[in-house]
Parts: structure tokens; C-alpha cells; sequence
């Protein structure tokens, strides 16, 4: 095997039509990992920083044949002192990973890993974040000893036993989404709203407005940057053009008080960004959208699983739902000042499991 390294996008757009053959697979990857994701986000947040370049990774079997790509880019870290490579779509991917020509192929797998392992950079390393326990690659990684858990990930399927969206979280809780749902109908005419086409952009603004007031509300930060914004947009609006994405938008008298942007791909439903009024907070806006969203991921659209995400907020454990893990793996320093900055993104990511309590 030989890895190849593509730096600019003509390069990259030269391997479109084997991206989307991989991405095209029946078991194949999540559509964080489609080409219509990636390059957006290669135009509208790679292309705008200057310490960011390209630097996905053809790998190629004997005969020349595309068998794996390896979705990187390289960040710049005090100046050009250290490079670390990670995955395209930073912080903006749910679940990161490699395209393989066979993903069922574990011994492709790990011939690709054992490749990438090997394929050592100047003054870098290679930190890989956010992937799943499914995932053959992190497989691969773990089996080397290099991945370890970042975060638990949560989700519910579908039970045609359990028609009841409600019945999946305890009676108190129960009791307690009812009565914010009545509190919230005595206070106006409520509706929840699905909105694509001609509507998705609006109320895609609508939600990141919402976003943003909730985050300055808790005095936090979000990584909702200008650029993730823009690139979200563009990403979704594309989506949403093919059916694969939508708002959905809770309203109280011609008024949007909370919405989430969600994702539709291989009969699942992501739950990716959400936001809310904070004057609302007391009728537990999140909660009602998630009995919605299951509801409609269910049994309008017929996936088979809702997808919580990372379990960062405790709420999701109150849907008693199916738990994995999602892996971070730092290795591949070759000098004194890379394998500094490689531990110290393993300790950071080990204090944040112990702290989510994985």
C-alpha cells in the first residue's frame, strides 16, 4: 500500500467520483464522511484560515487502486513549530471517520491503519477525535492501542412496541413534560412546524438566533463561529435540497420559541443543533421537540434510530436510551515538541471521561 497525500482542491476534486463510490456503499460511512459534506466545509472554513491546508489521504493498493481515503487537514500550531493533522469538518461532524472501498473489509482496515501508522509527518502528529464504537477504523485503532474513550454517544430505536415517545422516560419525568406542554398551551396557540425547501434558510436563521441567545444567556461559548455557521448553512440548505435534512421549529402564537436542525441519512435521524428562547425555559422547550422529533424520525419519515449525540448533557440519560462510545485517539509524534502537544491532548480528553464519567 502507498498513501498519497492531496494538498489543494484541484487534487481533491480529481478523486470526487471514488469518494462518492465509497461514500455510495451499502454499509457505508455516516454522511458526515459524504463529499458533499467535506468539500463545503473545505470552501467556507478551510480555505478562510490560514493555518489550516488540505491534506486528505488516498491510500492505494499494490495495482494502484483506490482502496481508503483519509479525510484530514493539518492545523498550523505556533506557527510552523507543530502540525497536527485532523479530521475535515472540525467540531462541525457528530461522527468522524475514514472511507474504506469495503467497510466490511477488517483486514483492508487494518492494513490501512498499519499504513497510517507508519506514514510519519515533520514536527506533527495526528489527532483523531469523535469516532464511533462502530466504526471499523476505531476498531483498528483501539486494537493498537491507541484509541481510547472520549465520550459516551446516545440514541433510542425505533420499537413498534413503544409507539409513545413519552414512554421511554420515567413517570416523574413524564408527569413533568405534560404539565410544561399544558402550561405552555394555556399560554398560546402552540404548533411544531417542519420546515424545508423555500423555509429551511429562514428558520435554519431563526434557530441559530435562538442558538445564540441561550449560549449568551448561560454566559457560555459556542462553537457556532461565524465560519461553522456559514458552512452549516451552506451544508444543511444543500441537504435539505435532497431531503436529507429539515428544522423543525416549536411555535407559541406566530412565534418560534425553540428549534432543532436535524439530519436524515440510512434510516436515522440526527438531532445536531438545537437552540432555545430562555424566557421559555420553564416549559422545557427541548424536551417537547425531542417527543416530537421521535415521533416524526418514527413514524413519518421510517427510521429505524433517533440520535441523541454525545451525552454532554444529562437530560439525554432521562431517555433511557442505547449507549456507545465515541474515541479520540493522539499518536504518531515524532519529535520532543509534537509528543507534548500529543500528551496533552490525551490528557485533556481523559479529564473530560472522567469528568463525563466514562
Amino acid at each position: 500500500m502507498r498513501i498519497r497525500t492531496l494538498r489543494n482542491n484541484s487534487e481533491l476534486d480529481s478523486i470526487k467520483d471514488v469518494w462518492e463510490t465509497f461514500e455510495a456503499h451499502p454499509n457505508g460511512p455516516t454522511v458526515f464522511q459524504a463529499w458533499t459534506w467535506n468539500r463545503i466545509w473545505c470552501d467556507r472554513v478551510l480555505a478562510e484560515n490560514r493555518n489550516m491546508r488540505l491534506a486528505v489521504k488516498l491510500v492505494e493498493d499494490s495495482a494502484g487502486r483506490p482502496v481508503a481515503i483519509l479525510p484530514f487537514f493539518e492545523q498550523a500550531i505556533m506557527g510552523s513549530m507543530l502540525q497536527v493533522t485532523q479530521f475535515l469538518g472540525h467540531r462541525m461532524s457528530t461522527y468522524n471517520d475514514i472511507l474504506l472501498a469495503d467497510p466490511n473489509d477488517m483486514e483492508l482496515c487494518k492494513e490501512v491503519v498499519a499504513s497510517l501508522c507508519s506514514d510519519t509527518q515533520t514536527n506533527g502528529c495526528i489527532h483523531l477525535r469523535q469516532m464511533s464504537d462502530e466504526s471499523v477504523f476505531a476498531k483498528g485503532l483501539i486494537d493498537r492501542g491507541l484509541a481510547e474513550p472520549q465520550c459516551q454517544r446516545a440514541w433510542v430505536d425505533a420499537d413498534p412496541e413503544v409507539p409513545d415517545p413519552l414512554s421511554r422516560v420515567s413517570k416523574s419525568r413524564r408527569k413533568h413534560i405534560r404539565r410544561a406542554e399544558r402550561s405552555l398551551r394555556k399560554k398560546g396557540t402552540v404548533e411544531f412546524r417542519v420546515c424545508r425547501g423555500n423555509e429551511f434558510t429562514s428558520a435554519f436563521d431563526e434557530l441559530i438566533n435562538l442558538h445564540y441567545r441561550r449560549f449568551s444567556h448561560k454566559r457560555k461559548e459556542t462553537n457556532l463561529t461565524s465560519q461553522n455557521v456559514g458552512f452549516l448553512r451552506n451544508a444543511a440548505a444543500t441537504l435539505s435540497s435532497k431531503g436529507q435534512a429539515e428544522v423543525l421549529l416549536l411555535r407559541c402564537d406566530d412565534v418560534t420559541i425553540a428549534g432543532v436542525f436535524q439530519v436524515i441519512d440510512r434510516n436515522r435521524y440526527y438531532s445536531l443543533q438545537s437552540g432555545f428562547d430562555p424566557e421559555y425555559a420553564d416549559y422545557s422547550p427541548i424536551w417537547l421537540l425531542d417527543v416530537e422529533s421521535m415521533r416524526r424520525g418514527f413514524t413519518e419519515l421510517g427510521c429505524t434510530r433517533y440520535e441523541l449525540g454525545a451525552v454532554y448533557n444529562e437530560y439525554k440519560y432521562g431517555w433511557n436510551p442505547s449507549l456507545g462510545m465515541s474515541y479520540v485517539a493522539s499518536f504518531n509524534g515524532d519529535n520532543w515538541l509534537s509528543q507534548i502537544a500529543q500528551s496533552a491532548y490525551r490528557y485533556k480528553f481523559r479529564r473530560d471521561a472522567k469528568r463525563l464519567g466514562v
